[in-house]
């Protein structure tokens, strides 16, 4: 009987242990962390994933148009020059001024 109540208390002292360690806080702080998530508290779509060491950004994108509406990181381009601008233009090219109907259309 004594040796199954030591068992039991064994396991018992085992299992505290663990679950102490497991909840734990961290004993130390990350000073600079690689990635941050800023986000506007007034617009849950302005969410953002910044990449400290690259400079990379996403936006937390839901697509509600697909199965299951996924929510993801969506990476978005960055331009820093006039350069850069002029090379996203040519890439993706300028709208065309709709064409305004006339008096009496």
């Amino acid at each position: 009987m004594f040796k199954s109540i030591r068992n039991i208390l064994v396991i018992i002292s085992l299992s505290s242990a663990f679950l102490s360690n497991a909840f734990a806080e961290p004993s130390a702080t990350i000073q600079n962390p690689r990635f941050q998530i800023l986000f506007n508290p007034n617009a849950r779509v302005d969410t953002f994933l910044i990449d400290t060491q690259t400079g990379k950004i996403w936006q937390l994108t839901k697509f509600s148009d697909i199965e299951g509406e996924p929510v993801v990181w969506n990476h978005m381009e960055r331009i820093d020059d006039d350069k850069q601008l002029y090379q996203f233009v040519l890439q993706h090219g300028v709208k065309k001024a709709p064409e305004s109907a006339g008096p009496g259309q």
